[in-house]
């Protein structure tokens, strides 16, 4: 009986010793990106008191590994615009002062190598305000660089 128990005992240590050392598992990414922001003026007729239309169009990238879950894009509007449209799935947030709003998009989980496109449509800021818009994401995965979820577009 001893001699069995050496046996199976050798069987087992020798499998140990040629599979290498055990591995640690492997953590869950999924590098989400803004890869652009561009912003266009539409400048509104003469009867049209709105002034004209800033449409800014994100492009979201999701790479690395593994899918982004849940991955949510919110964009930063100029100061003093007053929201219009956006892509669906798209809601607006004003502040109190109803001077600085964002738009908050629920994307629906994203696979490796997934682009994605979302439009935000603004009134043109006052006088001397900035056109600029500013883009953040995440997903509830892990972000291996979250250096590039930030993105800015300004119209010309």
């Amino acid at each position: 009986m001893r001699h069995a128990k050496a046996v199976v005992l050798g069987a087992v240590l020798g499998t140990l010793l040629l599979a290498g050392p055990a591995r640690p598992q492997a953590r869950w990414q999924a590098d989400m990106r803004i890869q652009s922001v561009t912003v266009v003026e539409s400048r509104a007729p003469a009867a049209d008191r709105t002034g004209g239309r800033l449409t800014a169009t994100v492009v979201v990238h999701s790479a690395n590994d593994d899918d982004a879950q849940n991955p949510t894009l919110i964009v930063l509007l100029p100061v003093g615009v007053r929201y219009m449209t956006s892509s669906a799935g798209c809601v607006a947030s004003v502040t109190s002062s109803t001077t600085q709003a964002t738009a908050t998009c629920r994307l629906t989980t994203m696979a490796v190598g997934a682009t994605r496109t979302v439009s935000v449509t603004t009134t043109v800021p006052p006088s001397g305000f900035p056109k600029k818009f500013g883009a953040f994401v995440w997903s509830l995965t892990p972000d291996p660089d979250p250096a590039n979820n930030y993105g800015e577009g300004t119209a010309p």
